[in-house]
């Protein structure tokens, strides 16, 4: 099987979708309980943080293509 541009693409896109999943996953749990608000307070960055790097992949990708 062999790794395409496309193929690469839709592996990046994969994993900004899922990380854009467990972001808003995560903001659900932290409205139920101020524990939660606390945590979704340390976990926002590292969530913004990667949702940016995959972002950044994908657009370099398709400017690739």
């Amino acid at each position: 099987f062999p790794v395409t541009i496309s193929s690469i693409i839709l592996t990046v896109m994969k994993q900004l979708n899922m990380a854009v999943k467990i972001m808003e996953d995560d903001k659900v749990i932290a409205g139920m309980c101020g524990s939660g608000l606390q945590r979704w307070k340390l976990l926002r960055k590292d969530h913004i943080a990667k949702i940016q790097e995959l972002n950044s992949k994908a657009q370099m990708l398709l400017n690739f293509k």
